[in-house]
């Protein structure tokens, strides 16, 4: 917008003296030229100046015209401006007042987590606004916490005592998500329902852009039960730690004489995820891990099998995307190491499992928008390892992974090769809560190898499903069959899984 300005004039004569200096008890104010306006016309901050015309040309009446024009633009939700005033070149009874309006130089945030690049970003644009209101900076933050799914508090400062330019500070404030979950997502052989809850907290204090605690449990039995924390820490605006834990137990479910099965698991995780490139089309990030998991299996007071693993892994993902067309792409090496009290031994410890084992992973996702609005994903995953790998780190087939009409990991391997195709469609409805449906059809299969014996092992399954996505809830519902070898569990028998979150 161009600078406008507005010369009040006044039914008093202007009379031409020598002396210029802009205040002066003797002379009166003649006229008032407002300069550097360019939020509304200069016409309207008429009344801003209107009385100080007739009155003495003091150092007082010159504080009170800048507190005046600072007021119309404050009463109008403007940030306060800052005003010079000085007397006309030509005319000493003219008060010429320089306004510099408000901007904002600089944008600072404060806890702002793993959102932090983007939200600096985003908020960037509030900077190349010339005279910026408080109206302004609300629908900023609005944007920013729709767009970012954070609450954010605002306030504004000024860069220094003097001038008009300020830095606008943005900090997320603390808040809690909870999440309650009902599955029958589980086997045969612990307990096919299960309840959980998980809770968040984003941004819980200085430096910890989240923190968690989950727990899962079986509902019929004690059959499994899980408990889960970890911590989120921005170490960088690209650079991310990831802090994890987990405990678990596990009771097969089946009768038989003697004392029952016992299987225990913890393992604690640190992650660290680089940030390489962000664009609005292509996104690479680098990670490392360095994991510690250690599994008992007991029956009575003999612990059958007692493992403990050392492994750490490097990866790469990049996400590109080209029209209709979404690509992820990933990769990482894994590495088990005898160190650390890294072992595996007990009683049944049969085979010649390599705690100190190396493997290579590698996938890739497609999303494909396809005509009337149906969409296409394909996803493909990978291993290969040379080496006897621990039971935890085969690769596995069945449950959520490539196909939910198999128990979860019911096919396993050292190396192995899946792949799963799912055509969908989304439907807004207003009658279910303001929800979308999702019904989808899939087709997964997928062939593992076992080293030490020199097996293989291959399975299809073919399902349909509807999700229900909701701001406070989502849900699936799955209906899933084997095609090719029977699951050991249901034979060949459909098998019926889903989900219900409720959020809040």
């Amino acid at each position: 917008m161009h600078i406008k300005k507005f010369y009040g004039l006044c039914v008093f004569m202007l009379l031409a003296l020598p002396v210029q200096a802009a205040y002066d008890p003797d002379a009166m104010v003649g006229a008032v030229i407002v300069e550097g306006v360019s939020a509304f016309p200069g016409q309207n901050l008429f009344p801003a100046y209107a009385d100080s015309l007739g009155r003495p040309l003091t150092r007082e009446n010159g504080a009170r015209l800048k507190e005046q024009i600072a007021a119309f633009y404050t009463s109008r939700n403007f940030l306060p401006p800052f005003v010079e005033i000085s007397s006309h070149p030509d005319a000493r009874e003219v008060w010429v007042a320089q306004v510099t309006e408000p901007r904002i130089g600089e944008v600072h945030l404060r806890a702002a987590g793993t959102n932090a690049a983007s939200l600096q970003q985003q908020a960037q644009k509030i900077t190349q606004q010339q005279a910026v209101s408080q109206d302004q900076i609300d629908t900023l933050v609005d944007e920013l916490e729709q767009s970012l799914g954070l609450k954010i508090s605002s306030s504004v400062h000024r860069l220094d005592d003097t001038g008009a330019e300020y830095f606008l500070l943005l900090e997320v404030v603390p808040q809690v998500r909870t999440q309650l979950t009902y599955s029958a997502e589980g086997s045969e052989r612990l307990g096919r329902h299960m309840v959980g809850a998980e809770i968040n907290v984003d941004n819980p204090f200085q430096g910890v852009a989240r923190a968690y605690i989950s727990a899962l449990h079986t509902l019929e039995s004690a059959g499994y039960r899980n408990f889960g924390t970890g911590l989120v820490i921005p170490a960088s605006p690209r650079d991310y730690i990831f802090l994890d834990a987990s405990l678990s137990r596990a009771v097969p479910q089946y009768e038989r004489d003697g004392p029952a099965d016992i299987y225990r698991r913890q393992w604690a995780r640190v992650s660290w995820r680089h940030q390489l490139s962000e664009t609005s089309k292509r996104k690479i990030s680098l990670t490392g891990r360095l994991i510690l998991r250690d599994y008992t299996r007991e029956e009575g007071d003999e612990t059958e099998v007692d493992e403990r693993l050392r492994m750490v892994s490097v990866g790469a993902q990049k996400t590109l995307r080209d029209g209709k067309r979404t690509h992820l792409f990933w990769g990482a090496a894994k590495l088990g190491f005898d160190a650390l009290g890294a072992q595996r031994e007990g009683t049944q410890n049969w085979g010649n499992i390599d705690v100190g084992f190396r493997a290579l992973e590698a996938g890739y996702t497609l999303w494909h928008a396809l005509p009337e609005s149906f969409t296409a994903r394909l996803d493909l995953a990978s291993q290969y390892s040379g080496d006897n790998v621990p039971y935890s780190q085969r690769f596995a087939f069945g449950g959520t992974r490539f196909a939910r009409a198999y128990e979860p990991g019911e096919f396993s391997g050292d190396s192995g090769l899946g792949a799963k195709l799912e055509v969908r469609r989304g439907f807004d409805t207003e009658q279910l809560l303001r929800s979308r449906l999702v019904p989808y059809v899939y087709y997964g299969l997928a062939k593992t190898y076992q080293n030490e014996y020199d097996v293989d092992e291959s399975g299809a399954s073919a399902g349909l499903g509807l999700r229900v996505l909701a701001d406070d809830f989502s849900a699936y519902l799955e209906y899933g069959k084997p095609l090719t070898v029977s699951s050991d569990y249901r034979d060949d028998s459909p098998r019926l899984a889903g989900r219900l979150n409720v959020m809040f």
